[in-house]
C-alpha cells in the first residue's frame, strides 16, 4: 500500500512540474487520482489494460511537447540548467 501511495504522489508531482498545458495536466491528474482510489479499494491494477492505460496516460501528460517554438523536442533532450524553452519555477 505504501508503494502504491508513493507512486501516486510521484506521478502527481511529475504532473505538477509538467510542461504541458493546464487542461491536459488537470485531466490526467483527476483520472490518475480516480484510478488510485479504485486501486486502494479493490484490484483495479491487476488488469493489464488498466495498468498500461495508467502508464500511457502518465507518460503522455508528463512528456515534453513535440516541435512548437523551434526548441529541441522529442526524446533524448537534456533537461539541465539553461535548457531552451524551460523556465525555472
Amino acid at each position: 500500500m505504501a508503494l502504491l501511495a508513493a507512486a501516486c504522489v510521484w506521478v502527481l508531482y511529475a504532473l505538477w512540474r509538467s510542461p504541458r498545458g493546464t487542461p491536459v495536466v488537470l485531466s490526467a491528474g483527476v483520472a490518475l487520482a480516480a484510478v488510485g482510489v479504485l486501486a486502494s479499494a479493490g484490484n483495479a491494477l491487476s488488469f493489464t489494460a488498466v495498468t498500461v492505460g495508467v502508464g500511457a496516460l502518465a507518460g503522455m501528460a508528463t512528456a515534453r511537447p513535440l516541435g512548437g517554438d523551434g526548441s529541441e523536442g522529442g526524446a533524448g533532450g537534456e533537461g539541465g540548467e539553461g535548457a531552451p524553452g524551460r523556465e525555472d519555477r
